[in-house]
């Protein structure tokens, strides 16, 4: 562990960049410019994207905590498809493995790195929220709430393996257009699943698609309503781990069979 944690060194020392600190300012007044924004609603709209985030059963996410998350995914994908690519052209990957660390642990700990800058990139903003709420409305967030937005940035651990994989096998530009298409399309496929699924019996017949749509993490499960206590919030548990160790896998045996000169 120590061996990943001196890795993962490498890519927090960025948080002490000048660029970075205005990073975490903007985050904090990003979270409380949006603080009284409500939870995300679809009313009516009738979109595919509309039906598969609408519940009126359970704990919702807040807008201004989904505007968050996705920044903090933009700031995942800014430092995760770069970091690796850099360290190769640079050489300094060579020089990080010259020392008793193998591949597996620079790849765990470059994960490591970018999840625990964009966790503080998104505490900081959580924290503009909080304020701005007590500030406007005079009183804090419940816990009910709060835990739900917790949840919801658990989609942060999934994403940064996806950007890490992605940037083993191209340079740190294309790595960063390569992530936002995949996830992007798989979005797509998450909605037009949905929309299968609601054909009948007769005209849902679309293995071909289904092949292809278990290819894509479904990101869109992060964003649903449901109640903190349950077997839904089990299996999210269960995705999140599981798509992460797949991720994570993939990177490892690349980078193993990938040529640092």
């Amino acid at each position: 562990m120590k061996l990943v944690f001196a890795v993962a060194e490498i890519t927090l020392a960025r948080l002490r960049e000048p660029a970075f600190v205005i990073f975490m300012l903007i985050a904090a007044g990003m979270g409380f410019g949006t603080s009284e924004m409500g939870a995300l609603s679809f009313k009516g709209d009738f979109s595919v994207l509309a039906v598969v985030l609408s519940n009126s059963q359970g704990v919702p996410v807040l807008s201004c905590f989904s505007i968050v998350l996705v920044a903090t995914i933009m700031m995942a994908v800014f430092i995760g498809a770069t970091d690796i690519p850099r360290d190769i052209n640079s050489g300094m990957v060579m020089l990080v493995l010259s020392k008793p660390v193998g591949r597996m642990e620079y790849v765990i700990g470059k994960y490591v790195g970018v999840v625990a800058v964009c966790l503080v990139f998104f505490g900081v903003a959580v924290a503009g929220i909080v304020i701005g709420h007590m500030v406007r409305a005079g009183e804090c967030f419940s816990l009910e709430v709060l835990a739900r937005q917790g949840v919801a940035s658990l989609i942060i651990f999934p994403f940064v393996a996806v950007t890490i994989a992605v940037s083993t096998f191209l340079d740190d530009m294309g790595a960063m257009i390569a992530t936002v298409l995949y996830v992007g399309l798989g979005m797509a496929m998450s909605s037009a699943a949905v929309l299968l699924e609601m054909l009948p019996r007769g005209l849902n017949s679309a293995p071909f698609f289904y092949a292809l749509y278990f290819l894509f993490p479904n990101f869109l499960h992060y964003f649903h309503s449901f109640q903190l206590s349950g077997l839904v919030l089990v299996a999210l548990l269960a995705y999140t781990f599981s798509l992460t160790m797949i991720f994570l896998g993939v990177a490892i045996v690349r980078l193993g069979f990938k040529d640092m000169v």
